[in-house]
């Protein structure tokens, strides 16, 4: 709970909690002092964790009914040995009304351009082994793009990647949802702050590889 201890919101919440504790042992529900940002929230569920693997669920989206099994089944077919990760394609709704499907389109022969150049993202679609995420230290604290960074870490890292054909998530967005945030200065800092690091792996691309980042970089800007 990243509201913020005290907040209307975290008292909302706790008070929603309260009924699910009782339900499942298992739960686990964590205060935050202060209001800290996805990255610190995530990596103090992660630290409180003891599961073999980790995934996401933001308060305002859900998972199909087979999220975690399928996933699970699909992971073990393809990692036997636990080194590397998924995701599953996402579908996205405003106001109950679906709007398109969210897929991953990876070159499976380059997958540190896939991840530098946000062709991998979906925090709530990723499955990964809480070890892997250990490996690179769990979240950077960003402004945005908390998921593209955890993800180019692992890729750099040496783990595999496979994408699931299959929409298991769902997307809700809404007026109040941080994804349609129109802090515009907020907003040019994050896409910023991602272009700088892509930028360090420029030597390991083609010049047409380059030249996508840069329009892609460009593009979001001119929006």
């Amino acid at each position: 709970d990243d509201n913020g201890i005290g907040s209307n919101e975290n008292l909302l919440t706790k008070k929603t909690m309260q009924s699910l504790l009782k339900l499942d042992s298992r739960i686990k529900y964590i205060e935050l002092e202060n209001n800290s940002g996805g990255s610190i929230a995530r990596n103090a569920g992660i630290e409180k964790s003891d599961g073999k693997y980790i995934t996401f669920l933001d308060d305002d989206d859900e998972y199909y009914t087979a999220k975690l099994e399928n996933q699970l089944k699909f992971y073990k077919k393809s990692f036997p040995k636990n080194n590397g990760f998924i995701n599953c394609q996402m579908e996205v709704y405003s106001n109950d009304k679906f709007i398109r499907t969210i897929k991953t389109k990876v070159d499976e022969d380059n997958l540190l351009f896939s991840a530098v150049s946000e062709k991998i993202l979906g925090t709530p679609s990723l499955f990964i082994p809480r070890d892997l995420i250990y490996s690179v230290n769990l979240f950077t604290d960003r402004i945005k793009g908390q998921e593209w960074d955890l993800v180019v870490k692992l890729i750099d890292k040496g783990c595999d990647f496979k994408h699931m054909e299959e929409g298991l998530v769902r997307i809700n967005i809404s007026e109040n949802s941080i994804t349609t945030e129109q802090n515009i200065d907020r907003k040019i800092r994050g896409i910023e702050n991602i272009y700088s690091k892509q930028c360090n792996y420029f030597s390991f691309f083609s010049e047409k590889e380059v030249k996508q980042i840069n329009h892609s970089y460009y593009l979001k800007l001119s929006e």
